[in-house]
């Protein structure tokens, strides 16, 4: 959960910086057309800010996250609002999936260190809540890659 903070944060900035300089930057990975290659099971994701995400072309739900977060945010403060008050208005959220399916390699986690095979695998998915509460999955309308 704190690197898609961190990450937004640092996405909230790049925005604000964008408009300042006459940019109009993709509010979402779907306009951006970043294509949605979720994580292998059982690897942590990388959260990487906007830039290297539209040099990469793909992204997975914790750094799609960060960039709806940091879009979400960046315009509360551009309309008058505060950074506390963009923090808590929007906010990343953890769900657990579970899966069956084959385990291929070594997988840490609730499949059991060193497990092969075929198992229930739990993973999380990133989603954003916005102020009203209810949840977004801001990968759903993006093209699915492989």
């Amino acid at each position: 959960m704190l690197q898609i903070e961190g990450a937004a944060d640092v996405n909230t900035d790049w925005y604000l910086r964008q408009w300042e300089m006459g940019r109009e930057p993709p509010c979402c990975a779907g306009c951006a057309n970043l294509v949605y290659k979720p994580d292998r099971l059982g690897e942590s994701s990388i959260v990487d800010a906007i830039p290297h995400l539209l040099k990469n072309g793909c992204v997975s739900c914790a750094p799609a996250v960060a960039m709806s977060l940091g879009h979400e945010r960046a315009s509360l403060i551009a309309a008058g609002g505060t950074w506390p008050e963009a923090k808590t208005a929007f906010s990343p959220v953890l769900e657990r999936q579970d899966t069956a399916g084959m385990v291929h390699g070594f997988v840490r986690g609730s499949a059991g260190v060193g497990a092969r095979g075929p198992r229930k695998v739990r993973y999380w998915h990133a989603l954003m809540r916005r102020p009203d509460g209810s949840i977004e999955d801001v990968t759903e309308e993006l093209k699915r890659g492989r």
